[in-house]
């Protein structure tokens, strides 16, 4: 109940009437909102287990069913494909990143920002190519990966992959994501 009101004061918020919107994308909306709610019973169950780690895991699952439910009211909303983020932004943060010692530092900075930004093919080789090492590179493009706005251009991310076996693996984590859930 209190994401539908949520949803309904976004709508609102936005500018959107919502007696302007069809059938069709009512019935979508609704449905994001129950896949919310079930991301809402996974983390009431999640508190539930002990094991610090697998709670952990659990909660970055939860985190992607939420970003996929906004991503999806977004598209259904809006009927448009987001901006990318920003050349200034992008600069700014790969200032940070090229402060940033670790790689696995760069690797987590990575997949935070891009839960929030969105990129286009280009932008996310510019970041990749700031990880010096081939995994953290694949990972780092795996977590840019559902925020591209130009999937038709995917198949370029292979070009700031440096090493054979770090494409295959890109590729086999690719299609991990894209496979439809049993």
């Amino acid at each position: 109940m209190i994401i539908q009101a949520l949803a309904l004061t976004a709508l609102m918020l936005s500018g959107t009437d919502p007696s302007a919107i069809s059938d069709n994308e009512k019935m979508f909306l609704r449905e994001v909102t129950h896949l919310e709610r079930a991301g809402d019973d996974l983390m009431e169950l999640m508190m539930e287990v002990e094991d610090r780690s697998l709670r952990r895991e659990i909660t970055e699952h939860i985190d992607d069913i939420y970003e996929a439910c906004e991503r999806m009211r977004q598209i259904i909303v809006e009927d448009s494909i987001p901006e990318p983020i920003r050349a200034e932004d992008l600069e700014r943060f790969l200032e940070e990143l090229n402060n940033a010692t670790f790689s696995d530092a760069k690797a987590a900075m990575i997949s935070e920002f891009a839960r929030s930004n969105w990129f286009t093919t280009e932008q996310a080789g510019k970041i990749i190519e700031e990880v010096p090492f081939g995994v953290d590179m694949v990972d780092a493009a795996v977590a840019m990966y559902p925020h591209l706005i130009d999937p038709e251009n995917t198949y370029r991310l292979y070009e700031f992959i440096t090493f054979d076996d770090d494409r295959e693996l890109l590729r086999e984590k690719l299609n991990e994501l894209n496979q439809e859930p049993e």
